[in-house]
């Protein structure tokens, strides 16, 4: 006995049987796979019918189908090789260019170590040419020292023993009857350890109603006599010299004597001593009338060298 819902007997009796989902999708499915079958079997007899129509072919049909194979098999043959010889060439690019940049970036940092190296020559020559000059300079400064110093000896040396001329001993005068002139004697002596060679002495007197200068007047004096010579004076040698006014009248005499004119007398002696060097020696000297003797000018005539 059949149970069935309230649901389901609700419903009139119409004479059709109720639609099962199940029982349609089993019927399509059977129908698609009948379909597949068909078709498969369909392959299956082309692929039999064209084995046995190659098989039925002549020789010349397998030949043909052979070399296609063949000239198919070379082909790809071809093809890879060309692959490999394509992928070859880009490598051997690569590399010649990771050569040729490598080979640039030797080049450049050749030329940085050259620069590096050249900069470096040249401050090392520079340091080498002040350190040269410095050295020059050194040897230079030495020299001039050691001449220096070389000369510094020789200098005293010829001092200590070269010649001096100077006075010796008081000033005579003399006041003779006019119109003999006024005259005066001194000596002078070589107090050097060497000879003077050359020696010429300017002496005269001057007489002046007021005090002059020595340097000013003997720069243009009015006197012109009263030069001698000797060509060498020893050590220690003496020579005696003789001014004079020339000729005086008794009034200008009298006036020199009693001190109302002044009295000069001018010494200048020139000589070489045996090192070859020229000597001057000068010298100035006043009458005083009231201790009836010479003593020196004022100022600073006097000079010897």
């Amino acid at each position: 006995m059949d149970e069935r819902s309230p649901a389901d007997n609700s419903g009139q009796d119409t004479g059709e049987q109720p639609e099962v989902p199940g029982t349609v999708l089993l019927a399509s499915e059977q129908i698609q796979a009948t379909d597949n079958c068909a078709q498969k079997k369909e392959e299956c007899e082309n692929k039999k019918s064209y084995w046995k129509s190659f098989q039925n072919a002549g020789a010349d049909r397998h030949i043909e189908l052979l070399l296609g194979v063949l000239i198919a098999s070379f082909a790809c043959f071809q093809l890879i090789a060309s692959c490999n010889n394509s992928r070859s060439s880009t490598t051997q690019m690569q590399n010649l260019q990771t050569a040729a940049d490598r080979i640039d970036d030797a080049a450049e940092s050749f030329s940085k170590s050259s620069a590096d190296v050249s900069r470096s020559m040249g401050d090392a020559v520079a340091k080498l040419q002040t350190q040269a000059e410095k050295m020059d300079a050194a040897r230079m400064s030495s020299e001039k020292n050691s001449t220096q110093a070389l000369q510094a000896t020789i200098d005293n040396f010829h001092l200590d023993q070269r010649a001096w001329i100077g006075a010796k001993g008081p000033i005579d005068i003399e006041f003779s009857v006019a119109p003999n002139p006024i005259s005066a004697r001194l000596s002078m002596t070589n107090y050097g350890k060497t000879p003077a060679k050359h020696v010429i002495a300017i002496n005269f007197l001057h007489t002046a109603d007021a005090p002059i200068d020595p340097v000013e007047y003997m720069k243009s004096p009015v006197e012109t006599g009263g030069e001698k010579s000797w060509n060498v004076i020893f050590p220690t040698q003496s020579f005696e010299l003789h001014p004079s006014t020339g000729s005086t009248e008794e009034l200008g005499v009298e006036k020199t004597r009693s001190g109302k004119k002044i009295l000069y007398l001018f010494v200048v002696i020139n000589y070489d001593d045996v090192f070859g060097k020229q000597h001057v020696t000068r010298m100035c000297a006043r009458y005083n009338a009231t201790v009836k003797a010479f003593s020196t000018c004022p100022g600073t005539y006097d000079y010897a060298n």
